[in-house]
């Protein structure tokens, strides 16, 4: 085995047990996926992978020759997160960049350990140790872009609830007019009201 095909073949075997991508079986004796793969959703896939981690279309070639199954499953989850983020761009422009750096930085760490694993070059050690920092750090920042948006929703729920609760009465007698088309009976301010009783005191 040549060491391009080492390396490759030992991520293959990392993203299948979990340590990447969801566990894709390589067990030969099951059925085919039941998902067809169609040519646009490989092409969404393999366009995304080209233009955020165009090393990762290596992998996806020897995966397409020796483990179509493997392949097919690989395709499925990059177009799940392509589509995720394609989404998240237009709702979160920062959430997404955050989230797209993390899964490059993810994918660029699976790549280094896998050639380290194959060469055992310290110079692909210390690769790999800064992308390990840089995926921390990301995933800090991202908890903390969470963390802000919960916060923000949590001000905008709070906020509500006091406007709906200082009209009350009003927002029951909007609805109820909505509801029946007419007002509730309001009491007639011509009328006295009732005097409070005060209650008698017993004789000591």
């Amino acid at each position: 085995m040549c060491m391009r095909a080492g390396w490759v073949w030992i991520l293959v075997l990392a993203w299948s047990s979990g340590l990447g991508l969801p566990a894709w079986s390589q067990d030969s004796r099951q059925e085919p996926a039941a998902a067809v793969q169609t040519e646009d959703r490989q092409a969404a896939a393999r366009g995304f992978v080209g233009k955020y981690h165009p090393e990762l279309l290596e992998l996806l070639t020897y995966l397409e020759r020796h483990q179509p199954r493997v392949y097919e499953r690989a395709i499925d989850d990059l177009y799940r997160v392509s589509q995720r983020l394609a989404e998240m761009e237009q709702s979160d422009l920062a959430r997404y960049q955050l989230e797209l750096r993390f899964w490059q930085t993810k994918s660029r760490i699976q790549l280094l350990a896998a050639r380290y694993q194959m060469s055992r070059d310290p110079v692909l050690l210390e690769g790999l140790q800064q992308a390990l920092r840089e995926r921390v750090d990301l995933q800090l920042s991202v908890w903390a872009a969470e963390r802000r948006r919960l916060v923000q929703r949590l001000a905008r729920i709070d906020a509500q609830r006091a406007q709906l609760t200082d009209h009350r009465d009003e927002t029951i007698a909007r609805q109820l007019e909505r509801l029946t088309g007419a007002r509730p009976e309001e009491p007639d301010s011509t009328q006295p009201r009732p005097r409070a009783t005060q209650p008698q005191r017993k004789p000591d």
